[in-house]
């Protein structure tokens, strides 16, 4: 939970969270068994934390599909809702093709607000259409061509990349449309350049730097067919920006620490997405490392090395592979070369190998090792 550009304060979030769950354990009569699951009490904690800090407008982002997530819980509250590109993800959730999903998504939209999507398949497409019309909730589609993005006046390469410029024109007219329905008023060029350049969410799309060890660590929580080569194309971008500036530096070895959570989504299809776009993007790695990593609230393995073992093979066609038992052990390793020009490791595949990694980093005081 982020206010403003800072993470809710431990001290508001114990506070909050006390009160939510005492609040709901006595509503059930004390059975922890009919508690909200964790990313229900996630939802319910989120909107008590706002109200206690008196926010002036919340944006939420859904957790897997809109019609019957805990997110959806805003009614006639809701000023704008946005979509993103919708791919085949969360399938045992939301559907089986695109269509189903898609109906699913467009269940945030709510009777009288505005809506804005990033370019879609036809099929998504028309079940936005459908479910805009029936709402009485118009949908615009944007051509991220023409976004408001000031792209002179900001040195951040990866917002120059295509589906980034989208997101970022999303985001612009999700902003506007609040602002011009409260207060009559846009976004400056000054505001976006000023967000381009400062703002961060932690594990999307960060960078670490850890001089000491000559080591820079790419964090993102990508873990789909859509979302993979994004991460991609940002890291590429980002090493050879670095390794160009100033004078030409010797090159870092690249190493890919990957751990995939979902036993839902293809792991034969992913990999080789990711191989295809490596190719095609010519991008290499020297090593990867498939680490084992469990949920970081629950201790609950989400990618044991039995199942690197399995899918090795397939890495092994890009370069050479290891397996590392933890998340600890493999940044350890990943920073562990004997290129003395250090190392450029990008950490992607889930959310909870993501969170893992910057919990360790953390726990470190910034350093792995």
């Amino acid at each position: 939970m982020v206010i403003g550009s800072s993470l809710v304060s431990e001290a508001v979030y114990a506070d909050r969270f006390f009160h939510v769950w005492n609040t709901i354990l006595a509503d059930v009569g004390g059975k922890e068994d009919e508690m909200p699951g964790f990313l229900q009490l996630m939802a319910l904690l989120s909107a008590d934390v706002f109200a206690h800090e008196k926010v002036d407008v919340v944006v939420y982002e859904v957790h897997a599909g809109g019609r019957v997530d805990a997110t959806n819980m805003w009614d006639d509250r809701t000023m704008v809702c946005g979509f993103n590109t919708i791919g085949l993800d969360h399938v045992p959730l939301l559907g089986n093709n695109v269509a189903e999903i898609a109906r699913n998504k467009a269940g945030i939209m709510k009777p009288g607000c505005r809506a804005f999507s990033v370019p879609q398949l036809p099929e998504a497409r028309e079940q936005l259409e459908a479910e805009a019309a029936h709402l009485g909730c118009p949908i615009t589609f944007l051509d991220p061509t023409y976004a408001q993005v000031p792209t002179d006046r900001t040195d951040r390469a990866a917002l120059q990349l295509p589906a980034l410029r989208g997101n970022l024109a999303l985001s612009i007219e999700l902003a506007n449309a609040y602002l011009e329905s409260r207060f009559e008023g846009r976004l400056s060029d000054d505001d976006i350049a000023e967000t381009m350049r400062t703002y961060q969410l932690p594990g999307r799309m960060q960078v670490v730097e850890e001089p000491e060890s000559q080591t820079r660590w790419y964090l993102d929580i990508a873990h789909n067919d859509i979302s993979i080569p994004v991460a991609l194309d940002w890291f590429i971008s980002e090493v050879r920006k670095f390794d160009g500036e100033a004078s030409p530096r010797p090159r870092r070895t690249r190493t890919l620490v990957f751990g995939q959570a979902s036993k839902h989504r293809d792991a034969v299809n992913l990999i080789n997405v990711f191989a295809r776009h490596c190719r095609a993007r010519d991008i290499t790695f020297d090593r990867i490392i498939l680490s084992a990593h469990a949920n970081i609230i629950t201790g609950k393995p989400m990618f044991a090395p039995e199942s690197a073992e399995e899918i090795a093979p397939l890495w092994r066609e890009l370069a050479p592979v290891e397996i590392s038992p933890s998340i600890h052990e493999a940044l350890r390793s990943a920073q562990t070369t004997d290129n003395s020009d250090g190392s450029h490791v990008l950490v992607v595949g889930s959310s909870h190998l993501v969170s893992s990694a910057l919990k360790s980093m953390q726990d470190k005081e910034g350093s792995p090792a």
